[in-house]
């Protein structure tokens, strides 16, 4: 009986999935769609390749990864980007390390009290300056980082 049980289980529910696979995906085009055709179509384009060369940019940015162009100005981004090369530069363990170090910190912080800008970089450098003695500069804006006021 239950192997039956264990048989008919996946059978019985797998008409539900479809509607759910269905229903993601025309959520995922609809994201699409608003943060690559929507922009692409309302910038100001002189001709087609402007247009077709701005389309295809935007398209490949995503695929590859690099949303913060399409971020604009998402605060979630900002506090919690690390430099990728500073995370680069750092062997895993310490970085798991410096992960459960921030999570104790975090906990011991209000609920209610204002992030800054690029809050855990700094926290990042702060703690690898304490931990190898280094000399990283801390409360500046840097490589790729925009000051933002």
């Amino acid at each position: 009986m239950t192997k039956f049980a264990i048989r008919i289980i996946p059978i019985a529910v797998a008409p539900i999935f479809v509607p759910v696979w269905i229903i993601s995906q025309i959520l995922g085009t609809t994201r699409a769609v608003n943060k690559i055709l929507i922009p692409t179509l309302t910038m100001d384009h002189k001709n087609y390749n402007s247009f077709l060369k701005t389309l295809i940019t935007k398209t490949m940015t995503i695929a590859e990864g690099d949303i913060k162009p399409f971020l604009e100005n998402d605060w979630y981004y900002d506090v919690f980007n690390v430099h990728d090369g500073l995370i680069k530069m750092v062997r895993k363990e310490h970085i798991y390390e410096f992960t459960i170090w921030i999570s104790q910190e975090i906990q011991n912080k209000p609920d209610n009290q204002v992030v800054p800008h690029y809050w855990l970089d700094q926290e990042f450098r702060k703690w690898l300056n304490n931990k190898f003695d280094t000399d990283l500069p801390i409360g500046k804006v840097m490589i790729r980082h925009i000051a933002k006021d």
